[in-house]
């Protein structure tokens, strides 16, 4: 078991160090949400957003090693790619309720809702692959 200060040191450094990455296309997705380039930038940002949880993840994964036990590399990498996918399941299933319960029109089909599952996925492997190759 850990303790609550080895948490909070963990917590800490996960989001000034992690954090910064979902935050960042979080609003870069805000700002640019109600502007004619939205339908341009919905892919990209998909992409982005699963890179960027990806990232944090993977970072959240490698500063718990004092807390949980240290991983070897591939098992990191694998839990940090399939928390993206699920984050990204999620946050589509998060529109769908939106379109249901508060009439919006976020998703506007199938097609579009499997594109941005596919450009999150594989913004997340790109970036796994990436820091793989680097670190």
């Amino acid at each position: 078991m850990f303790s609550a200060p080895a948490f909070g040191l963990w917590l800490v450094r996960t989001l000034r160090q992690a954090a910064w990455a979902p935050l960042a296309v979080l609003v870069f997705h805000y700002i640019i949400r109600h502007t004619p380039y939205r339908e341009a930038m919905d892919n990209p940002i998909h992409f982005l957003g699963g890179a960027a949880i990806a990232f944090f993840l993977l970072r959240a994964i490698i500063f718990a090693a004092p807390l949980i036990g240290s991983l070897c590399p591939s098992v990191s990498y694998f839990f940090a790619f399939t928390s993206a996918c699920s984050v990204a399941a999620f946050w589509e299933i998060a529109e769908f309720a939106s379109d249901q319960i508060r009439k919006t029109h976020v998703q506007d089909s199938l097609y579009e809702t499997m594109f941005d599952l596919t450009f999150g996925v594989v913004g997340a492997a790109i970036i796994l692959f990436i820091v793989a190759i680097f670190q």
